[in-house]
């Protein structure tokens, strides 16, 4: 048997990211009781994102050569993503009107866990 013990840090960046819109509409008409909103969110996504990595591997000889393998990993970072723009929204009674956002302190979360199941073949020495 054997086992590996696995800590750093990454870097990622993100390129072209989308906002789902209908998501951020609908947020904006639960929170301030709209009927109806229509937003034109501008995303910033200058600089690249960060965060650290945790991670076991235990291995464990089948036969032979042929050895298995159970492992996770646990990825945390995050990345800067202010959020700008404007929305117009209706109220009942009244025309739809433009509000901005400015939402400065958002950021892409990036956090979850790996699970990897496999065989590892060795070559014999």
């Amino acid at each position: 048997m054997r086992y590996d013990l696995r800590a750093g840090f990454f870097a990622f960046d993100t390129w072209n990211t989308k906002l789902m819109k209908g998501n951020l509409d609908q947020m904006l008409q639960d929170r301030y009781d709209y009927l109806a909103v229509s937003s034109e969110p501008v995303i910033n996504t200058g600089g690249f994102g960060w965060g650290y990595v945790l991670g076991f591997t235990f291995r464990f000889r089948i036969s032979g050569n042929i050895w298995g393998r159970v492992g996770s990993t646990y990825f945390a970072g995050h990345q800067q993503m202010p959020i700008s723009g404007s929305y117009f929204a209706a109220t009942s009674g009244q025309p739809p009107q433009k509000y901005n956002i400015d939402f400065s302190e958002t950021r892409l979360d990036y956090r979850g866990f790996e699970v990897s199941i496999g065989v590892e073949l060795k070559k014999k020495k």
